[in-house]
């Protein structure tokens, strides 16, 4: 009777070692999980929603002295949110989603996962910023959040993650400057390509001398600069392909003014070498010290080195400014905008001279035509008559620059697109409520 008794105990002790039951908040958390990514939907959800102590047995969850410690549910169909309550799988030390169709934001709770060594939520469509609380992730040492839809600053706190190895967040949508803690860490990978970073880099990532030389750094398309020569030189040499600066969105240089009116002031810059993927400049004015910037109106090439601001009050002092802006491309799918270019300042004239407005008239095709009576007209598609015809393919800035008795030289220009037929004069109107504080192309 002992003998059969001691084999029955060696046959069941396995398999209740095997079926350990999970502590109920990890329990809940695994369903909190199901259900708000439609795991009924999943791939593959093999023994999910079983009975308590089967947990990990199910698909993707690995156990080990009765608590969750692996999470990997990668291409498997996760369509929804990342709910809170995975921040109370407390030994949890991987935890890997990527490429599945979550949305909505990274939960804060995640930072409660103090002996986490990997997080893996790339290849989704995960939106908002990230969370500051990431930063307390100690034991962390890889972090790959790239191709969602991030936005927002790279949080400062990300380098107190003193175990990290690598931090891939590159293709998303974030912006702002790189934070120098980030040269506290202890880096063999550094991805921020392909975002909307911009500023100039901080000289502390001159620290990061374990990111492998060729390939431990990509920083392209972004409109980052630096005019540190060793920092320029250390990066280069850990970027991959060694150049970072070449495809970077940069302000002009030699911003200047290159003639007066009283409504209309005539800009001039150097063209920036990055040129291989398109875009062009958008200008800028603000009365003399308010730092209220109105857009003026962007050019549709990087080639592209005048333009003018019109629109103006007489006698009136003003500062100007240009950005460079890259249309979303295959390596960069954001509008990336570059830093405003170092100001100048002009006087605009007091001759009495008008104030030359264009008109649209709706129509196939679309009628541009300046009313009043001027001795001369000069647009920009070339004609030299009060009215034209125009076909446009796409939206873009029309002007006509207008001669009159004595002195008088003023440029008037219109914004048209011709999928929205509304006229809007902007400067001309003075109406610039809608988009006079915005930076970049689209107003």
């Amino acid at each position: 009777m002992r003998k059969s008794i001691f084999v029955v105990a060696l046959v069941i002790i396995p398999i209740s070692f095997a079926h350990a039951q999970i502590p109920t908040v990890e329990r809940d958390a695994l369903i909190a999980l199901y259900n708000s990514t439609d795991g009924a939907n999943w791939s593959n959800n093999a023994n999910w929603l079983g009975g308590e102590g089967t947990e990990c047995t199910w698909y993707g969850v690995t156990c080990d002295g009765g608590h969750v410690q692996q999470l990997f549910l990668h291409l498997n169909q996760l369509s929804g949110v990342i709910p809170a309550e995975l921040g109370n799988l407390s030994n949890l030390q991987g935890l890997g989603l990527p490429n599945n169709q979550l949305i909505g934001s990274i939960p804060p709770e995640l930072g409660n996962l103090s002996t986490l060594w990997e997080l893996g939520l790339n290849f989704n469509q995960l939106s908002g910023s990230i969370p500051p609380e990431l930063g307390d992730l100690s034991s962390l040492e890889w972090l790959y959040l790239y191709s969602n839809q991030l936005s927002g600053v790279i949080p400062a706190e990300l380098g107190n993650l003193s175990s990290l190895q690598g931090l891939l967040l590159h293709s998303n949508q974030l912006s702002g400057s790189i934070p120098p803690e980030l040269g506290n860490l202890y880096l063999y990978k550094l991805n921020l390509h392909s975002n909307q970073l911009s500023g100039s880099i901080p000289a502390e990532l001159e620290n990061l001398s374990t990111l492998p030389d060729g390939n431990g750094l990509d920083l392209r398309w972004n409109a980052l600069h630096s005019d540190n020569a060793t920092l320029i030189a250390f990066l280069d040499g850990k970027q991959d392909g060694g150049d970072w600066q070449s495809t970077q969105t940069i302000a002009p240089e030699n911003l200047t003014v290159d003639w007066l009116g009283d409504h209309t002031v005539w800009l001039s810059w150097d063209a920036v070498s990055y040129q291989s993927d398109g875009g062009g400049y958008s200008v800028f004015s603000a009365p003399t010290g308010s730092g209220v910037w109105t857009s003026g109106g962007w050019t549709e090439e990087k080639t592209d080195t005048t333009y003018p601001v019109t629109g103006l009050d007489p006698a009136t002092s003003y500062d100007f400014s240009v950005v460079s802006y890259t249309d979303p491309h295959l390596y960069n799918l954001n509008l990336v905008n570059s830093d405003f270019s170092p100001e100048v300042m002009a006087t605009t004239a007091s001759l009495g001279c008008a104030k030359p407005i264009i008109e649209i008239a709706w129509g196939d095709p679309i009628t541009l035509s300046v009313p009043g009576s001027y001795d001369s007209y000069q647009w920009i598609t070339g004609e030299t008559t009060s009215t034209i015809d125009i076909v446009p393919l796409f939206d873009q800035w029309y002007w006509a620059t207008v001669t009159s008795a004595g002195p008088c030289q003023e440029t008037g220009a219109v914004w048209v697109d011709p999928t929205i037929p509304v006229f809007l004069d902007a400067f001309e109107s003075g109406d610039c409520t809608a988009w006079s504080t915005t930076v970049g192309k689209v107003p």
